[in-house]
């Protein structure tokens, strides 16, 4: 009589031994799945955060850009379209960029806003080496006219870092211009910001 209640034990931890490993490896494919789902998560959150990264210095660029070209189509005018051909910059990291105006005088410029393909008017290249350049971004430049400013001197100045202010006058002139520029990254990132510029002559 012991030896069959002895073997009745013996089967049935046999049995529940086995449906303990089953239970197991059910238990490993299921947190299995659950890793590889976390781990998708985790390179998906990677991807996003690099492309919003991607995307913001591209903006930086073509903002960058903007406001550098609004100097030199001042001073286009200014000089009746005296402004060089590549000019460089730095920042306070050491990296230096290279600027490249490849038609011109800005002053005098009327490019098509609406077509992609048609080149900027100053390009922007970011300097890697002394002969590698990886171009980030473009301006391009369109002179929308000019008019004689209403006022006396000293409104017109007013509105322009202080020229003409104190001085007596009938007035000033001011020369409009739409800027577009354009921002590039790694991945084929783009942003565009545009602007309308009034220049005061001096």
């Amino acid at each position: 009589m012991s030896k069959q209640i002895y073997c009745l034990q013996s089967r049935r931890s046999r049995g529940e031994e086995g449906i303990a490993l089953v239970m197991a490896l059910l238990i490993l494919l299921a947190m299995s799945i659950m890793i590889i789902g976390f781990s998708a998560d985790v390179e998906m959150d990677v991807y996003i955060s690099r492309n919003l990264q991607l995307r913001n210095q591209a903006l930086n660029w073509a903002e960058s850009g903007v406001d550098v070209v609004e100097e030199m189509v001042g001073y286009s005018v200014d000089t009746r379209g005296d402004e060089p051909v590549a000019f460089y910059l730095g920042d306070a990291q050491g990296d230096y960029f290279q600027g490249q105006i490849s038609n011109g005088p800005l002053m005098y410029m009327s490019q098509d806003m609406n077509d992609p393909d048609e080149e900027p008017n100053v390009s922007f290249f970011e300097v890697i080496n002394p002969g590698t350049l990886i171009e980030v971004g473009g301006v391009k430049v369109k002179f929308q006219g000019a008019r004689p400013a209403e006022g006396g001197s000293i409104i017109i100045g007013a509105g322009y870092e202080g020229i003409g202010k104190g001085v007596a006058g009938a007035g000033g002139f001011s020369s409009y211009y739409q800027l577009i520029g354009r921002g590039y990254e790694r991945l084929n990132s783009r942003q565009a910001v545009g602007t309308m510029y009034r220049h005061v002559q001096r």
